[in-house]
């Protein structure tokens, strides 16, 4: 199975930053400006995938559908300029209502482990998803716990805070 280290490189030299020195050769885990980044060698050791975190759903279903909707309609949109796509792992049981449902939105894609270079442009792919993303579901960093915002704060319909000064 091929190696992760030419990839991981390549990113980093990209970036204006040194490679770490110790790294897993089939799965790397590291952040980018806040951003979770996730990259794995495919089952067929032949490609790779880069994940990135892009927030949770609203922990309120009726929010959380929206928000859902309204990143199907941004993805839809982007197939033509952008080749990452959505991973929702528990969009099905959110859509038919079910409490519990997974809440993590994540932004997708392949790349050839022969191409570091075809690495750096899905991560790039991966990466420009968060602008789309943190205009609906807030910062990827925001704890699923603290969506419903502190007290003293309300969320109009577009998920955006309301502070109310007296």
């Amino acid at each position: 199975m091929a190696s992760l280290r030419p990839i991981v490189d390549a990113i980093y030299v990209t970036l204006g930053l040194a490679p770490p020195v110790d790294m897993p050769d089939h799965e790397f885990t590291f952040d980018l400006s806040g951003i979770p980044v996730d990259l794995r060698v495919d089952a067929t050791g032949q490609g790779g995938l880069v994940r990135a975190t892009l927030g949770h759903l609203n922990m309120s279903t009726h929010v959380a559908q929206d928000q859902l909707g309204r990143l199907l309609k941004i993805g839809l949109g982007l197939t033509a300029v952008n080749r990452a796509v959505l991973d929702l792992p528990g969009a099905a049981e959110l859509k038919a209502g079910q409490d519990g449902a997974h809440r993590g939105v994540y932004a997708a894609a392949s790349f050839s482990l022969s191409d570091p270079q075809d690495a750096v442009e899905a991560l790039r792919s991966v990466i420009e998803w968060q602008g789309y993303a943190e205009a609906i579901l807030g910062p990827p960093s925001m704890p699923e716990e603290e969506a419903a915002g502190p007290s003293g704060f309300a969320r109009t319909s577009d998920d955006e805070m309301m502070i109310f000064q007296p």
